[in-house]
């Protein structure tokens, strides 16, 4: 007897579906679709693959040769069918098409153009489609599917690129010896994540000091993305750093153009004829920039993501303008002492209890003996709490 699946359970393969376009699709959001007979049966799954391809729920109609199969079939997907044609068709529309019985999705479409209209299609063909309601043992699935759309929420709702931090420490939070020795403070596991990291940014970040001193590649260095050549961002208020990238890694592994600088306007003439891509960034105060003044200049500029790796200062201004979306905190374990070590969080302040920065926390991975720690910032009515 074939294996039967509750809309639960379908909504989990979905999931795992979706996950497999994170760092592909952008900035459309990873999706998973999976169609169920009317028996309840799989009949087929599928998965956005690449940005301008097929969506989730057209690769998993694909899968059905035999398309009188759809009929009283149910469809499980990880996101609100889309209701507009853009680069491809309407899922909805597409849907509508068959005689299913029902359409179960994940999340709303957040784009406020679209949200509902994907839902009132379906129903509009006389099919029953709702937004999934967990059974309680499967409620922790809302988090995940929210998170599968936390970059393509913060482009969408507020048009700025989404901003993940990624630090390496001790247990007593410290990223370095006071020498600048920081090599290696996590284990070879732990790397190997961070890399996984970056292929699902579309850049990674770092400041300048970071830079000019460790002159790192900043090329993705594991099995399967080793051809990916991904966008880098030096975050350089004063431009510095400028006429001095030629002898750099940086350069041997991508073209100019894929190198972005974000140099602060007092200093933007100074430098922007380049034929590397200078941004021009709002300032903050002397010798830093506003963050999210830059997301917004990221998000012009097509850069729907942005992975902060560091160094400490720049990590720590992060930190202090309360700016960030997404931290993954890997620590080592081991202690450096803070009369030799350097901390990530020397230039954050708080002047009361009451105004500590709050996170969520996604989930904890064991790696080798170090621990990865996946928070999201928490929000409240745009108000960190």
């Amino acid at each position: 007897m074939e294996k039967t699946y509750t809309i639960d359970e379908a909504m989990v393969v979905a999931i795992e579906e979706a996950k497999k376009g994170i760092g592909l699709v952008s900035p459309n959001p990873p999706v998973g679709c999976v169609i169920l007979s009317p028996k309840f049966e799989l009949l087929a799954k599928g998965h956005h693959k690449v940005f301008g391809g097929n969506h989730a729920e057209i690769e998993a109609l694909s899968q059905v040769d035999n398309k009188s199969d759809l009929e009283g079939a149910h469809v499980v997907v990880t996101l609100e069918p889309c209701a507009h044609k853009g680069k491809t068709g309407s899922c909805a529309m597409a849907l509508s098409k068959f005689k299913l019985a029902s359409v179960t999705y994940g999340i709303t479409d957040p784009n406020p153009k679209v949200k509902g209209k994907g839902e009132l299609i379906l129903k509009e063909a006389g099919v029953e489609a709702s937004r999934y309601r967990p059974k309680s043992e499967f409620e922790y699935l809302i988090d995940e599917l929210e998170l599968l759309i936390d970059q393509f929420k913060v482009n969408i709702l507020e048009e700025r690129s989404f901003i993940a931090l990624k630090i390496a420490s001790s247990m007593d939070g410290m990223v370095a010896h006071q020498s600048g020795q920081s090599q290696w403070i996590t284990n070879s596991k732990s790397r190997q994540v961070a890399h996984h990291l970056r292929s699902i940014y579309e850049c990674t970040a770092v400041g300048k000091n970071t830079l000019l001193f460790d002159d790192p590649k900043l090329n993705i260095r594991i099995e399967g993305h080793s051809e990916k050549s991904n966008k880098v961002l030096i975050i350089d208020p004063k431009g510095e750093s400028v006429g001095q990238m030629n002898n750099l890694n940086l350069t041997k592994y991508r073209s100019p153009e894929q190198i972005y600088i974000a140099v602060g306007e007092d200093h933007f003439k100074k430098v922007k004829r380049s034929k590397f891509s200078i941004l021009r960034c709002p300032n903050k105060e002397a010798g830093l920039l506003d963050l999210e003044g830059l997301s917004k200049v990221l998000y012009q500029n097509k850069i729907f993501s942005a992975f902060v790796e560091g160094g400490a200062f720049t990590v720590s201004a992060f930190a202090a303008q309360n700016f960030f979306d997404r931290f993954y905190y890997f620590v080592a374990p081991c202690i450096l002492g803070s009369k030799t070590g350097v901390s990530w969080t020397k230039s954050k302040e708080i002047q009361d209890l009451k105004d500590k920065l709050a996170l969520r926390l996604n989930k904890v991975e064991v790696l080798e003996g170090d621990v990865l720690l996946d928070y999201s910032r928490l929000y409240q009515k745009n108000v960190i709490i």
